[in-house]
């Protein structure tokens, strides 16, 4: 959470600390939230929890590997590269709506 703490001058835009500047697309939550699967959808929930590849398949009762594979299409989709990331895009969308 240190990352989201260290918020850049503009809006919508943060810079973790090794990492390059992600934007908060303008998207309304809803369709944000569209581009992704069932799924995807909670695998993402999971991860806002703070849990593992690990937990979350056992969670859902699928293997550490296939949620890796989710999350690689969830970063795709999404425009983002690791889970801090993807934690304040989904927190920001999630204000804004």
């Amino acid at each position: 959470m240190s990352a989201i703490a260290r918020q850049a001058g503009s809006a919508g835009s943060w810079r973790d600390h090794d990492g390059p500047i992600a934007t908060v697309p303008s998207m309304p939550a809803t369709e944000l939230f569209d581009l992704l699967s069932d799924r995807e959808l909670e695998i993402a929930q999971c991860i806002m929890k703070g849990m593992s590849n690990k937990e979350i398949g056992k969670h859902l009762g699928i293997s550490p590997w296939t949620v890796s594979a989710h999350l690689r299409s969830i970063f795709k989709k999404l425009g983002t590269g690791h889970r801090v990331e993807l934690c304040y895009l989904l927190t920001s969308q999630a204000l804004r709506s």
